[in-house]
């Protein structure tokens, strides 16, 4: 028997290709040519100003500030609360359907009707440990839209400052993590994301892989080309389906300081 797609079905099919075309010409300039296409991009400085240090979801949806997947809820508690002192957060939000506080519900045995009330709660728990505001639930518009993710090792970079200049991504913030969780976790969450029906399943094929854009700090000793490796190491199982590309910004950053 032929299965057949409703109307709906094909106008939202529709509605992600769009939406998975939208930045083509951005995505095709950082696949190819990622050094240079940065370096060169104008004000690009102003992706790595000091930001609000609210801390949020690496979501592509929550923008700005700091991040961490579930703002940390995957860390242990005291390596949350400790973490977020390194990074010298200012406050602390969680946000609606939250795909890392839907992973801590599955791995704790909790009941996933709960996650808003779980992510709300465990945001505010992090907030007092830290003694810092919490910042609300933030609301999320639309499906996931990124084509990349951004393997920071810079502790500031802000794809959101230049909108026109950089494509829309998740947002991993290496700097103030430890490797293997960054890699094994966070990375892992935004490929698994982006290559399923969450994200955009089948149209991300070796011609259009998801990138993991890495953004090297020499001066923090984590030039791009270990994030590369990083990367490479622990997301080997999603072989083409994501590229790995580079750009050192240490001399950018320390221009900032």
């Amino acid at each position: 028997m032929i299965k057949r797609h409703s109307h709906e079905t094909e106008s939202n099919e529709n509605d992600r290709l769009t939406d998975f075309l939208l930045q083509q010409h951005l995505i095709e300039r950082i696949q190819n040519h990622c050094q240079e296409y940065l370096q060169q991009a104008s004000h690009i400085e102003e992706a790595f100003r000091d930001n609000d240090k609210i801390l949020r979801c690496i979501d592509d949806r929550c923008p700005g500030g700091m991040h961490g997947a579930g703002s940390l809820i995957l860390l242990p508690f005291e390596e949350a609360v400790a973490t977020c002192q390194d990074m010298g957060v200012k406050a602390i939000t969680s946000h609606v359907d939250c795909g890392a506080a839907a992973k801590y519900i599955k791995e704790h045995s909790l009941n996933p009707a709960e996650i808003e009330i779980i992510a709300m709660e465990y945001a505010k728990k992090l907030a007092s440990a830290v003694n810092v505001p919490y910042a609300g639930h933030l609301s999320v518009v639309g499906s996931h839209a990124a084509r990349v993710a951004y393997y920071d090792g810079t502790g500031r970079f802000d794809f959101s400052k230049l909108p026109e200049e950089l494509p829309i991504g998740f947002s991993i913030d290496r700097a103030h993590l430890k490797p293997e969780y960054a890699v094994n976790t966070e990375a892992r969450i935004a490929a698994q994301i982006m290559t399923s029906d969450h994200g955009y399943g089948q149209l991300i094929t070796s011609d259009n892989p998801f990138i993991f854009v890495t953004i090297g700090d020499a001066s923090r000793e984590l030039p791009f080309e270990q994030l590369q490796d990083e990367l490479k190491a622990g997301l080997g199982d999603f072989r083409d389906r994501i590229k790995i590309v580079g750009f050192e910004a240490g001399e950018i950053v320390a221009d900032l300081k």
